[in-house]
Formats: C-alpha cells, sequence, structure tokens
C-alpha cells in the first residue's frame, strides 16, 4: 500500500511540473514573439466614419445615461458634455462604463444638444439633436467629425 502511495504521488508531481513546464515555456514563447516586433500607436490613425455621432439615450428622468458611438476623427471620448433648451449652461456628464455618460441633471422635456471632444482635443458640438419629446431607448445623430 504504501508503495502505490509513493508511486501515486510520484505521477502527481510529474503531472504538476509538465503543466509548470508547459505554461512557463508557452509565456516565455510569447513574451519573445511580442518582443521582436516594434509597438505602435493604435490611436495613431484617425477614424473616418460614415454618417454622424450617434447618442442612445437610456436611463430614467433622475438618472440619463447616453451611449455616444460612431464617433469618428481619433475615435475615443474623453469628455462629453450635454444642454437641455431650459439650461443655461453645459453640463459635464460623467463615465459609466465603456462610451456610456450619465447625468443625474433632469433632462425631459427638453430638446438635447451634446458637446463631444476626443483623445486628439477635437471638440464637435451637436446642436438640438434630440427634440424635446425624445423618449428613453431612443438613438439620434449629430455631427461627426470632419
Amino acid at each position: 500500500m504504501q508503495l502505490y502511495d509513493t508511486l501515486s504521488s510520484i505521477g502527481y508531481v510529474k503531472t504538476c511540473v509538465f503543466i509548470w513546464l508547459t505554461h512557463h515555456i508557452t509565456v516565455g514563447l510569447i513574451r519573445s514573439i511580442f518582443e521582436k516586433y516594434p509597438r505602435r500607436n493604435a490611436r495613431g490613425v484617425p477614424c473616418a466614419k460614415k454618417g454622424g455621432i450617434r447618442f442612445t439615450i437610456t436611463g430614467n428622468p433622475y438618472h440619463t445615461m447616453v451611449l455616444v458611438w460612431n464617433v469618428g476623427g481619433a475615435g475615443d471620448v474623453t469628455c462629453m458634455e450635454v444642454k437641455g433648451h431650459e439650461c443655461k449652461k453645459w453640463n459635464t456628464m460623467n463615465r459609466n462604463w465603456g462610451q456610456v455618460w450619465v447625468t443625474s441633471v433632469v433632462l425631459v422635456g427638453q430638446s438635447l444638444s451634446f458637446r463631444v471632444r476626443t483623445s486628439d482635443g477635437r471638440t464637435t458640438t451637436s446642436l438640438n439633436v434630440a427634440p424635446r419629446n425624445w423618449q428613453f431607448g431612443q438613438t439620434f445623430e449629430g455631427s461627426n467629425f470632419k
């Protein structure tokens, strides 16, 4: 019985060593492949999109969320502002996750304008994109980067 336990544990150790070696060899190969090629800046090429920037409005009257997509230029949004027609100033929105931006300003019943800034520092403003009677779940199209 003791001999069987010893042989069994040797098999276990061999399996563990095999798994460990396989993992480290694979990681080492992947690392050496990536080190051979120079890193490229993925943000260096401006993105041309067909149509305008799209704004999909979701949430509820006290927590309005806007998904911004089809963004041209650099493509990645760094700042987004919203303004209802009754507001005197632009309200900065907070990033919720991904490209979903959120505000607690009550905007129901107002036509909406959006201002979008991307990582290359460019800004585009879409005035009165959503009409006064917009509903949650609707998508509107604004002006895109040229």
